[in-house]
């Protein structure tokens, strides 16, 4: 006779096979509309054994080895849920008991878009009769890598998730709202799309090194605290004391305690500076700082938040896009790419940085003007990848412009009048001549009454690229913990190089100035920067070269030396 027990575990187990709802999931025959309304017409009756329902060894055995009968019988019973009163504990117990346990399986009964439809489904219904349990529901989500951003990016379901994370009663706590914000503000930044959020992300990633900074701080300070209050002045022993005469007290004065300058570090401060805030005198002041930042992150939540759904993300996130997926090589760093000699010359940064012929005219007559030192420094920014700020790489157009881009389009300010158009590309470096590589193109320098024509031009331009160099053109490129951006390497083989995109056509109606910014581009180096400031009018300056002629130059330099490149002549005498 088994142990009494056991024996009563096999009763539950077998009491929860035959629950209706276990019932309705595992029958062969498809259940009709209305049966699915009697199983909740009576679910109520037996709520409490809903929650632990997995538990049972032979139900769980039934449900797993029906999983793909279960789990869209499983979805129709959330979507019945929704029109339907219930008691609030029903849906936590359904949750907890069949939708909680699948998703987090070790065993990846589940795939993530299932896990995807089942929490999509299930969030509304939970809403309906808000409680403490979102918390662990926000855990659940949180704990599935890419199942927040897929909710977020969804059409349908980012309604939902947009209802419960705007409610004043969303019942999360702030390390949740903290990590939800990383991972809004991360597919906002990696997106393609024009999410408007530029600014509110650039004073994000502000405010998120800062309240690190400012905790670290803290806890320095009250770690200094706790080892002076255990610091104790030695008292002699009761024997040895005695009474002092009026002259003994004057040789024998008391100790003073010493208070240090409160000083916070130069790197902190400097953070607090670059957002507005005071220099704290205390402890408690940074504290109170920190406080205040704390209090900022839901407002950065919902800022996010409100970008979405968005159609790019969600290609991007489930691999529904049409464009070829291609995966940066190794992390590159900028040891990997240090600052190079190219054929025709020093590089000017990390970045390799490709001017148009309409570039090249506007930056010849500012020098001549003596007002292209502001434009060199801008140039030199873009090279050297710090392209943090509004002023240096604010999206550009109007709201139609940017629908109509295949690949995004950067404004970087000059001047109150002058900014520079340009855009991340897809290229080749001499060094690496057959791996297509992140670069930086700067397509033209224009007045504020001249931007909309000159991007409509390039918007033009951009219907020449294939679907690979659009793709790999709009990647998210690396970023270093300084903030610096270093041009991402995509592992392509050298017979599926990227192409070139094609000149517009005189012949087809295309104008002189799509023709000048798509012919040619040249390369900027020290020697272009000294030939511009230095101009004589006898300057040649060189084109950018083809996978092909970089392997001829560089072939020809090995064999030569470096002012010998056979078979080459790319230059323009301007």
């Amino acid at each position: 006779m088994p142990p009494k027990g056991r024996r009563g575990e096999r009763r539950s187990s077998v009491s929860t096979e035959k629950l209706p709802l276990v019932v309705l999931l595992l029958k062969e025959a498809t259940p009709e509309r209305h049966e699915y309304h009697a199983v909740l017409s009576t679910i109520s009756t037996y709520t409490h054994c809903i929650h632990n329902i997995l538990e049972h060894e032979a139900t769980r055995d039934l449900l797993m080895l029906n999983a793909d009968r279960v789990l869209p019988r499983l979805q129709k019973v959330w979507e019945s849920m929704k029109t339907t009163d219930l008691p609030r504990d029903l849906p936590e117990n359904l949750f907890q008991g069949l939708v909680f346990p699948l998703i987090e399986s070790q065993s990846g009964i589940l795939s993530l878009d299932q896990s995807l439809s089942l929490a999509g489904l299930a969030i509304p219904v939970l809403l309906k009769k808000p409680s403490p349990y979102l918390h662990k529901v926000a855990d659940t989500l949180l704990g599935i890598d890419g199942l927040l951003e897929r909710l977020a990016s969804h059409g349908v379901y980012s309604s939902a998730l947009k209802e419960w994370l705007s409610s004043s009663k969303n019942y999360l706590n702030g390390l949740q709202v903290k990590t939800i914000t990383e991972k809004l503000f991360y597919i906002c930044d990696s997106c393609t799309a024009d999410h408007d959020t530029s600014i509110v992300s650039e004073r994000w990633h502000k405010v998120k090194p800062l309240m690190d900074s400012l905790k670290s701080l803290l806890k320095s300070l009250q770690d200094n605290e706790q080892k002076s209050l255990k610091t104790t002045r030695d008292l002699p022993s009761l024997a040895d004391m005695k009474v002092l005469s009026g002259n003994d007290k004057k040789e024998n004065r008391a100790r003073r305690n010493t208070y240090s300058e409160f000083r916070v570090p130069d790197d902190v401060l400097e953070q607090m500076t670059s957002l507005g805030m005071p220099k704290p005198g205390s402890s408690r002041a940074v504290s109170s700082s920190l406080e205040q930042l704390e209090k900022e992150i839901p407002s950065f939540m919902l800022a996010a938040l409100e970008s979405f759904p968005c159609r790019i993300c969600w290609e991007r996130l489930t691999g529904t896009s049409t464009t070829p997926a291609h995966v940066p090589i190794a992390p590159v760093t900028s040891t990997d790419i240090d600052i190079k000699y190219d054929i025709f010359g020093k590089r000017v940064g990390l970045w390799k940085v490709l001017m148009s012929e309409q570039v090249l005219k506007s930056s010849r007559k500012l020098a001549q003007a003596g007002a292209f030192d502001l434009v060199e420094q801008r140039l030199r920014q873009l090279a050297s990848g710090e392209w943090k700020g509004k002023d240096l790489s604010h999206r550009a157009g109007s709201k139609k412009q940017k629908q109509a881009m295949k690949v995004p389009i950067l404004q970087t300010a000059i001047t109150d009048e002058l900014s520079l158009l340009w855009q991340v590309d897809v290229g080749f470096y001499e060094d690496l001549p057959w791996v297509p590589q992140h670069i930086v193109k700067v397509w033209n320098i224009v007045t504020e009454e001249e931007s909309p024509e000159a991007i409509d031009h390039i918007i033009t331009l951009h219907e020449s690229y294939d679907p690979e160099r659009i793709h790999l053109s709009c990647q998210r490129p690396l970023q270093q913990a300084d903030g610096r951006f270093l041009p991402a390497r995509f592992d392509v083989q050298k017979h599926k190089a990227v192409s070139t995109s094609k000149s517009p056509d005189a012949t087809k109606g295309a104008s002189q100035i799509l023709i000048e910014m798509s012919n040619k581009f040249y390369n900027l180096t020290e020697p272009f920067l000294s030939s511009i400031i230095q101009a004589t009018g006898t300057e040649e300056f060189p084109f950018d070269l083809s996978p092909e002629e970089m392997d001829i130059s560089n072939l020809g330099t090995e064999r030569y030396g470096e002012n010998h490149l056979p078979g080459i002549q790319n230059t323009r005498k301007i």
